[in-house]
């Protein structure tokens, strides 16, 4: 029997056909990209690239970048496609030293795409590029000094005092247990709310303060963040053709408000605070009266001032509260590096009369050995981006060699040019699970980072902040906070494993940030 179509529908196949051919044209013109240069890759798949474990949801990011950092050990980098644009993976600590300080006006651009006029978040520093971010960076490094962070210390410190008292509260209404990773975020968000905007966010009093809910809004793991988050991260070119957004617009609406009236009301009530913002404000009169303000590489619009803010809040209060949440979770599965870090928090609190002080917290070495480790086994951001912005040679190994030291064995490769924006991925996590640098990755041992721990490993072989001028500015805040509810905590309570404890931990994979899937339970046990 004749089968016939009609017209319309064999015109609407050809087209169908030819859109798509078009369409994997387009994407695939990459794929043999570095084949071309003699590096070694993955074979790409049409039309995710090397991303389709990532895409599936078979790997989280931390488990991608760690098993592709482990598939070509004794080479030095590798070539990856991610969705269409090629990428260069360093593997080499000597190259990432380069790559990071040496060479660092070739790579001191981020790969995310920045639109100031139709995505105002995307101005803040992490994102920006250039000449723009250089002058930002200069105008706001001040503002995270030492003596700025004693400022604003007291606030940190109501918070964590506060997140000691709700700690009791919460495990008793929580059946003997309570899961972390939200309790701690709800104590990253008021230090945030109050150090960063003058505002009592009052999430540890209310779960679902306004705070709270943006907080959680952009970081949950759903389909629309997902997409986002993987077009601005991986494929960010594409991401700009497409108009898509750096921020969720509920979020840009709430922090743009926020900043606003914040704003608004410290002008009419000349209200000065020692916070993040009254920094921000301050600098922006400084510019005024030295007449500044015309310079678009100088100027704080409003705009900028709530970009600023927003990152400060996504930055500040996520990545302190996974590392407080994986610190209590190392802590609770080996109860003799818990003992000697109480120990160290008791005698130094006696040592000042009982008080967590700013001083206080610079003498808890251990503290930070015990945190430095926790950030080497969860780093908040398991890869380092950068973007080729002039054509770069890649140097051979002993080029690069530290100190004549034979610290990687990974020899292989040197020579090949590296294209003008070629999107370089530093896949930290590879790193930090390296025995070649640290001995039984798995082991959880603030040993590695005493003064003598450190002579055994590559100063670039660790890095949680990054590293170079771009080296995150919030570092002293972040570990402020961190080591403010710490000390607050174990001054209190003792934590061990409960019934609802994951092990061993499954992470979410569509999630950019490490969390555990069904959350991390710990049971605080009041000390007596």
């Amino acid at each position: 029997m004749n089968v016939s179509f009609p017209p319309f529908v064999i015109w609407l196949l050809i087209f169908f056909v030819i859109c798509f051919g078009a369409l994997y044209l387009y994407v695939t013109a990459d794929y043999d990209h570095w084949k071309k240069r003699n590096i070694p890759q993955v074979p790409p798949l049409f039309p995710f690239g090397n991303m389709w474990s990532l895409v599936r949801g078979k790997e989280s990011i931390m488990d991608f970048y760690l098993n592709t950092y482990r598939r070509f050990v004794g080479h030095r980098y590798m070539g990856l496609i991610m969705i269409k644009e090629p990428t260069l993976l360093i593997r080499d600590p000597g190259l990432i030293k380069q790559i990071l300080i040496k060479d660092f006006s070739q790579f001191h651009d981020r790969s995310f795409p920045v639109d100031e006029v139709n995505d105002p978040m995307s101005g803040n520093l992490f994102n920006l590029q250039g000449s723009r971010w250089h002058s930002l960076r200069n105008k706001l490094s001040p503002t995270f000094t030492s003596g700025k962070m004693k400022f604003m210390f007291s606030m940190v410190k109501a918070c964590a005092e506060k997140l000691s008292a709700k700690t009791a509260e919460e495990s008793e209404e929580m059946g003997g247990s309570i899961e972390l990773k939200d309790f701690m975020s709800r104590y990253t968000t008021d230090v945030i709310g109050s150090a960063a905007f003058g505002v009592e966010a009052g999430s540890l009093d209310n779960p679902e303060s306004e705070f709270r809910q943006i907080g959680r809004r952009v970081f949950a793991v759903t389909l629309a963040n997902s997409f986002r988050n993987a077009l601005v991260v991986f494929a960010p070119n594409l991401s700009s053709k497409l108009g898509v957004k750096s921020a969720d617009p509920v979020a840009e609406s709430f922090f743009t408000r926020v900043v606003k009236e914040t704003v608004e009301y410290r002008d009419k009530n000349n209200v000065k605070r020692n916070d993040f913002l009254q920094l921000l404000l301050s600098l922006r009169v400084d510019a005024e009266k030295e007449g500044k303000l015309e310079s678009s590489e100088t100027d704080l619009t409003m705009e900028q001032l709530t970009a600023q803010c927003f990152v400060f809040f996504l930055g500040g209060f996520e990545t302190s509260a996974t590392t407080l949440t994986f610190t209590l979770y190392e802590l609770s599965r080996n109860l003799d590096v818990q003992a000697k870090l109480r120990e160290e928090v008791d005698r130094v609190l006696a040592e000042h009369g009982g008080e967590i002080t700013y001083e206080a917290l610079s003498q808890m070495q251990y503290m930070d050995c015990v945190i430095s480790e926790t950030l080497r086994k969860y780093p908040p951001v398991p890869v380092l981006l950068r973007e080729c912005t002039k054509e770069w040679t890649v140097s051979s190994a002993e080029e690069t060699a530290s100190d004549s030291q034979e610290w990687t064995r990974a020899t292989r490769g040197g020579g090949q040019v590296v294209a003008l924006g070629t999107k370089v991925h530093i896949p930290i996590i590879g790193l930090h699970y390296d025995p070649q640098y640290f001995e039984d990755p798995e082991r959880f041992d603030p040993e590695r980072f005493t003064e003598e721990g450190k002579k055994r490993w590559h100063p670039f072989a660790y890095l949680p902040f990054g590293e170079g001028p771009r080296i995150c500015i919030g570092m002293r805040f972040g570990q402020m906070q961190t080591k403010c509810g710490l000390a607050a905590l174990l001054s209190k309570f003792e934590f061990r494993p409960s019934s609802k404890t994951s092990d061993p931990l499954v992470f979410e994979n569509f999630a950019l940030i490490p969390t555990v899937r069904d959350g991390l339970w710990l049971k605080p046990v009041k000390r007596s």
